[in-house]
């Protein structure tokens, strides 16, 4: 039997407001989900992020007007590889490919999206993660090859129609489409149908409806010419292993990888999908 989610006691007090009061003022709840839904959490960093951190070279870089804070392990003037985390994510994720990474001759950069880790702001969307992107390629760049993980694929792939081009990628638990993000938002925050149909006034009012097409990955990955490495957990209960299956069907240079009982989160540090991600970014002509 799966454990159920373990959640924080600010977010168990929200669930709670939105399954008892969100069907009695479904307008107002929907509002706030609107909000939130631009506004990711800043979690604690544990340790083993922290023990990354104080080998790494501090930075950081104006994006929007916005200073975001990057992160690089080994010498800048070897070939880079950059690390994009997801929403509520941060750099120091990327603690697990430090070591490989450095080991095979190749630096490692990262960075704290707008609204997350050490970077200001408090609201932010997935164009601000291309913005971001686009701006590191322009001043650090060009890449060797990109690791990211969930909403960091689907920012790589939109990133990539305006140009972002590293040699190669790897997205571990991309989601495909903003149906899977709206689903998995939903199931954390226990929002009931009428809060969700209001909150989707608010977006589709807000961004159009063609915003869905616009940053569905299988749409924007049908038109990408460097290869990609797809890793995705059978077990992912918050990004269906399905997402990185139609992805992969409509990126012609792509592979994909499937692993069990690493989830969503576990997959980003375990030993085999490491090694595999930087085997494929490294070991090729």
């Amino acid at each position: 039997m799966a454990k159920p989610d373990k959640y924080p006691l600010s977010l168990t007090l929200l669930r709670l407001m939105y399954k008892h009061l969100g069907p009695l003022m479904p307008a107002r709840f929907g509002r706030m989900a609107y909000y939130t839904w631009f506004s990711p959490t800043r979690f604690r960093m544990p340790e083993r992020e922290r023990m990354a951190l104080d080998g790494a070279a501090i930075d950081s870089l104006c994006v929007d007007d916005i200073d975001v804070a990057t992160y690089r392990w080994g010498d800048s003037n070897l070939p880079t590889i950059l690390f994009v985390h997801g929403w509520s994510g941060r750099g120091t994720q990327a603690c697990a490919f430090v070591e490989p990474v450095v080991r095979a001759g190749f630096s490692l950069l990262s960075f704290d999206a707008p609204a997350h880790g050490r970077t200001e702001g408090r609201q932010t969307s997935v164009l601000q993660f291309v913005d971001t992107l686009l701006a590191l390629q322009q001043q650090l760049g060009p890449f060797h090859g990109c690791i990211t993980h969930s909403v960091g694929g689907m920012a790589l792939a939109l990133a990539a129609r305006f140009g972002f081009a590293p040699q190669r990628a790897v997205c571990i638990c991309p989601p495909n489409a903003f149906d899977a993000i709206l689903h998995n938002f939903c199931r954390i925050l226990n929002i009931p149908p009428a809060v969700k149909r209001e909150m989707l006034k608010l977006l589709y009012a807000t961004h159009g409806s063609l915003i869905e097409r616009f940053i569905t990955v299988e749409h924007n990955a049908a038109d990408i010419d460097f290869p990609a490495l797809l890793i995705h957990d059978r077990d992912d209960p918050e990004i269906p292993w399905r997402d990185s299956e139609k992805i992969h069907h409509a990126w012609k240079q792509s592979e994909l990888m499937l692993t069990d009982t690493l989830k969503h989160h576990r997959i980003v540090r375990d030993d085999e999908v490491v090694a595999a991600a930087v085997r494929y970014l490294v070991e090729r002509d």
